[in-house]
């Protein structure tokens, strides 16, 4: 899981998915910011954006996998 290091909170208008890491702690959610084409992981412990990650075009499903060492995003302006 990303480290809980505060960062600027994410400017998008556009939320595309969003899920969560059901098992880790802290607990993290994940959500897709479709206009500056990131996923910022949010410390649900003090819901701070701990962590943004850049994407490819339009990111817009999220899915964590199961011990949460990584994230998948699908982009949707990429077909991807």
């Amino acid at each position: 899981a990303p480290e809980a290091t505060p960062t600027s909170t994410p400017t998008t208008t556009q939320a595309g998915g969003a899920t969560v890491t059901p098992d880790a702690s802290p607990a993290f959610a994940y959500i897709t910011n479709l206009d500056d084409d990131t996923v910022s992981a949010l410390n649900t412990a003090t819901n701070s954006v701990s962590r943004t990650f850049d994407t490819g075009d339009g990111p817009y499903g999220v899915a964590v996998a199961p011990g949460g060492e990584r994230i998948y995003v699908s982009n949707t302006l990429e077909d991807t």
